[in-house]
């Protein structure tokens, strides 16, 4: 009798064990939810979209999550409706153990301007989506501006096969992002009626000739290395074209206007 005794009580401390996890975790699980907090990456200097925003941008669609049963919160879907936000690069979700809703958000950042044909104007990201712009937020990106066909719809991506020049330019951009001095030089980049690509410098009245992006990233270092030594001996104004469209050479068109004052 008492081996049956000892049988039972074994068997009821081992279905405690097995099925106490079970309930609590049933229970915690219908936890309301204590809220949701943004952690917003904002990559460079440029802030697009604050944690202000994106807990308006939820709101609008779920409502409010503070307070509904953890269950019911799909971290998932969440991730998914704020990677349609323009301005939203990347989401990631997760419920913690205390039922708050943790969201890590890393922001697009624009490396273009760019003014379509109809007038109005938009970013392409560095992520080659065309972004809109801000209002009252001032970003200090070049200008891209000329023959670019078709312009995407705005969260629309770029793609190679129905925008080369658009493609094209992104390279060049980004290149331009990696490099101080470029980023800093460059206030335009214009793509010709031919597919030449030219950009306008920030201090001096002349242009920049760089043809296609083959060899882009040589391009740019002759570009460089001429600015520095180069033209540190004489007035920058002196050139009206800086030609690097062959290989290995940086030809210099005079201002035949140019006069030293």
């Amino acid at each position: 009798m008492k081996k049956v005794l000892n049988i039972f009580v074994w068997v009821v401390l081992l279905s405690a064990v097995i099925l106490l996890p079970a309930f609590s975790s049933k229970e915690r699980s219908q936890m309301p939810c204590s809220g949701q907090e943004f952690s917003v990456g904002a990559g460079d200097d440029v802030v697009l979209v604050t944690a202000g925003d994106l807990d308006t941008y939820i709101t609008s669609h779920f409502d409010t999550l503070k307070g509904r049963p953890a269950t019911t919160i799909d971290p998932n879907a969440v991730e998914l409706w704020l990677s349609e936000n323009p301005y939203v690069l990347s989401a990631e979700a997760h419920l913690d153990l205390k039922h708050t809703l943790h969201i890590e958000v890393t922001q697009e950042q624009p490396l273009f301007r760019i003014f379509r044909a109809s007038g109005s104007s938009c970013y392409l990201s560095k992520s080659g989506r065309i972004i809109p712009l801000r209002d009252g937020i001032p970003v200090r990106v070049p200008v891209l501006s000329g023959f670019l066909g078709e312009v995407p719809l705005t969260g629309q991506h770029i793609n190679e096969e129905r925008n080369p020049r658009l493609m094209a330019a992104h390279r060049l951009g980004l290149l331009l992002t990696q490099d101080s001095f470029l980023r800093l030089l460059v206030s335009q980049v214009y793509i010709g009626s031919n597919g030449d690509i030219s950009m306008e410098p920030r201090i001096a009245r002349h242009s920049i000739l760089l043809g296609d992006t083959t060899s882009i990233e040589n391009k740019l270092e002759n570009l460089v290395a001429f600015y520095k030594q180069g033209l540190i001996r004489g007035p920058w104004d002196r050139y009206e074209v800086i030609n690097l469209k062959y290989k290995d050479q940086v030809v210099c068109t005079k201002r035949k206007s140019y006069e030293i004052i």
